[in-house]
């Protein structure tokens, strides 16, 4: 008597959780003819699914679940998972070789597609795994590459650098060589600006020696009759100023004509202050 109960009461909750399941479906409007032809069962099949009179087989669920998805109401994944262990409870419960023998064959049906689901999934995930290898080898040439191309960086920039340190020390150079030169450059002139003042002083000045007695001086004859109480010739010294009175005085014997000529005959008595006796 217990096993008619245990298989009883495992297949009255496997049907009160079908119930549970279609209760949103019936809630709506829907009707259990509905449920029946997208499950592609017939309506009283179902009437004993739900009823217990008929343990529902395990693909049924799965049948019921893509009808309700249809519809916008999916069984939960929680919800899914018991009625899959209710099912089997059920149908282990049960004293029907029938039952019992479905199941087997429905476990038998799941196992294979499982299998074959997790060979699709290896197979997968071969794929994936080969392809990762062949990326993982792609990364890896490119890291080389990476690493050849830094190495050539690392080169570049070194010689850069050097040509950068060289660059710096060769302006500082000319930086030190434009600095002398600018230093050279004041002194000039400064020596520049002293020339042109010396220049300027000795410009000022030329005018005043020419205008001092520093003139050439000339010389001419004198006969002891041009001086009054002297009865020798002399030369006198005359410069050009006391040269041209003298040709004008009122005392002398000759005209200034005369006596100019008298000194182009005499070139040579510009040449000393004084000579002695005429011949």
């Amino acid at each position: 008597m217990d096993e008619p109960k245990n298989a009883g009461s495992a297949a009255a909750a496997y049907a009160a959780g079908l119930r549970a399941a279609v209760h949103g479906f019936t809630a709506r409007g829907g009707t259990q003819k509905e449920i029946a032809v997208g499950a592609h069962i017939a309506p009283a099949t179902l009437s004993r699914y739900l009823s217990s009179e008929r343990v529902a087989p395990h693909h049924f669920i799965a049948a019921l679940d893509t009808f309700l998805a249809e519809r916008g109401l999916p069984l939960a994944a929680g919800v899914r998972e018991e009625l899959t262990r209710l099912c089997g409870r059920a149908h282990e419960a049960s004293r029907s070789p029938a039952v019992q023998l479905a199941h087997l064959k429905e476990e038998l049906l799941r196992i294979r597609e499982e299998k074959q689901a997790g060979e699709a999934e290896l197979t997968v995930l071969k794929q994936r795994a080969e392809q990762l290898a062949v990326e993982l080898e792609q990364a890896l040439e490119q890291a080389r590459h990476a690493e050849a191309g830094w190495a050539v960086l690392e080169g570049r920039v070194e010689r850069q650098d050097k040509q950068l340190r060289d660059a710096q020390s060769y302006t500082r150079g000319l930086e030190a060589e434009l600095t002398a030169q600018h230093d050279q450059v004041l002194l000039v002139q400064r020596e520049v600006e002293v020339l042109r003042r010396q220049n300027k002083t000795l410009l000022e000045e030329t005018p005043r020696r020419i205008r001092q007695p520093a003139r050439r001086r000339r010389f001419r004859r004198v006969n002891a009759g041009h001086e009054r109480g002297s009865g020798k010739g002399v030369l006198r010294v005359l410069d050009a100023g006391s040269l041209g009175q003298h040709l004008q005085a009122p005392d002398a014997r000759a005209s200034g004509n005369e006596n100019r000529a008298r000194l182009r005959r005499h070139p040579g008595g510009v040449h000393r202050r004084e000579y002695g006796r005429c011949g």
